[in-house]
């Protein structure tokens, strides 16, 4: 490894190139794994453009799961506070911790 004369290590526009890539893929949701894969494929000198879409194809696969997942949570919630109760009922409040959470 090449080093400036105050000892710091000089590093080449591909090993730039390769940490951009990095980052990139992380901030569209790509696990370190999942880059190394990619990068894996170009390691051997070939495109790997295939690989990359594969990930990302199943990378919007698991958000469209994790937004139906939220989409139900936020749908329940909303269903909570549409019959929220300021003043449950005496039954409610002695057999319950919170009666609008807990009601049936």
């Amino acid at each position: 490894m090449e080093r400036s004369p105050a000892g710091y290590r000089l590093f080449g526009e591909t090993v730039f190139n390769r940490l951009a890539f990095i980052k990139r893929s992380q901030t569209l949701g790509l696990s370190l794994q999942e880059i190394k894969d990619i990068l894996e494929v170009r390691d051997r000198g070939e495109l790997p453009c295939s690989e990359a879409k594969q990930h990302l194809t199943a990378k919007v696969e698991e958000i469209s799961v994790q937004i139906a997942a939220l989409e139900t949570l936020k749908g329940e919630l909303q269903g909570i506070l549409n019959c929220w109760q300021e003043q449950p009922s005496q039954a409610s409040i002695s057999s319950t911790i919170c009666p609008n959470i807990q009601r049936d």
